[in-house]
């Protein structure tokens, strides 16, 4: 598993890194939805579904910088 990161990019960033990388793609991932209720437009997609099981995990499960910024940044509802 150690050699899959490294091969994949992210075993070759310090955790301090990865959570600024995680970080700065939730930021993008708000600017891209904007005001819009669905990543496309107005109707659910399959992307939504995806990227609601991700953010669920941070929400619920995670308890280091990701979900302390998630909770501070962001609406939930």
């Amino acid at each position: 598993m150690l050699t899959d990161a490294y091969g994949q990019g992210y075993g070759r960033h310090s955790k301090e890194e990865v959570y600024d990388i995680g970080i700065q793609d939730m930021d993008a991932l708000e600017t891209f939805l904007g005001n819009k209720k669905f990543l496309m437009g107005d109707r659910v997609c399959n992307e939504d579904a995806s990227i609601f099981g991700l953010i669920a995990q941070v929400v619920n499960h995670d308890r280091g910088p990701f979900n302390q910024h998630f909770i501070s940044n962001y609406r939930l509802l």
